[in-house]
């Protein structure tokens, strides 16, 4: 029974790490007790330098610290998901935004024992976003230029059709106008 055990542990931590997206694991106090290989290459931090540290010192400016604190005791008090964007600083200078979510851990007595922290790189999209709202305003500024493009063309034909029906020199009708108004009759 104890290899059945050990061999479900280890596959746990093997999935755990594998995730794809940051997680960090902390416990009721908020102190980091673990993460997985995305967050170690992510966040660009060691492990064995943050067991037991607060999760706020790894990931957050000073100024965040506070801010950061209250969500994940909020989440260990309620026993509920949190849900939050967060900018993050990383050590390399990088700056970015994660959409960030903290699952709690329910114990055996159902009681939160701690969390886990699910992060993804939302920068990108920010960019994309950022992209596409820069080219639909090109593409407004398109519009409006070939709006106006037709109406001056739109105008210049009408000052065409206005030059060719009428004589060049005396202003009078042409005997094109005589032959469409007669045509048109």
């Amino acid at each position: 029974m104890s290899e059945v055990c050990n061999l479900g542990v280890t596959n746990y931590e093997e999935l755990f790490r594998s995730i794809p997206v940051p997680c960090i694991v902390f416990d009721q106090q908020c102190l980091f007790t673990d993460c997985n290989r995305a967050s170690l290459r992510f966040f660009e931090f060691e492990t064995n330098d943050l067991i037991g540290s607060p999760v706020s010192s790894a990931l957050a400016t000073e100024a965040q610290r506070e801010v950061l604190n209250a969500i994940l005791s909020d989440a260990i008090e309620s026993g509920s998901q949190e849900h939050f964007a967060w900018q993050v600083t990383l050590p390399s200078g990088f700056q970015g935004e994660m959409n960030c979510s903290v699952i709690p851990i329910l114990g055996s007595n159902n009681a939160v024992v701690g969390g886990i922290i699910a992060c993804i790189d939302a920068s990108k999209q920010r960019l994309y976003e950022q992209q596409i709202e820069d080219q639909l305003l090109q593409m407004n500024e398109y519009s409006m230029e070939i709006e106006q493009n037709r109406w001056d063309l739109e105008q210049a034909n009408q000052q065409l059709e206005g030059l060719a029906r009428t004589d060049g020199l005396t202003g009078l009708y042409n005997p094109r106008h005589f032959h469409d108004t007669w045509a048109r009759e």
